[in-house]
């Protein structure tokens, strides 16, 4: 199990970003090929072309954040916040 942050919500077709706590270390995932979940629920599941994420979400954003597809910012969104990945 890692812990880090999070940088944005996953997207498809990028590859996700991840800060690793607490050295700061990068974790850059294989391009995403989808995402399951709630935007703004506790728990999200990212598939990549290599794995699959279980994300939990442990915090708030620190700052609101566009999500794909939406022209509204989720408050409760993932951005910034400290996550859990297995």
């Amino acid at each position: 199990m890692y812990t880090g942050y999070l940088i944005s919500y996953p997207i498809i077709g990028r590859g996700m970003v991840i800060f690793r706590d607490p050295h700061g270390h990068r974790m850059i995932t294989t391009p995403v090929k989808r995402v399951l979940g709630e935007s703004a629920g506790k728990m999200i599941y990212v598939e990549t072309e290599n794995s699959v994420y279980r994300l939990e979400i442990h915090g708030e954003p620190l700052f609101p954040m566009r999500m794909p597809g939406s022209g509204e910012s989720e408050p409760s969104s993932s951005s910034g916040s400290s996550t859990s990945a297995r």
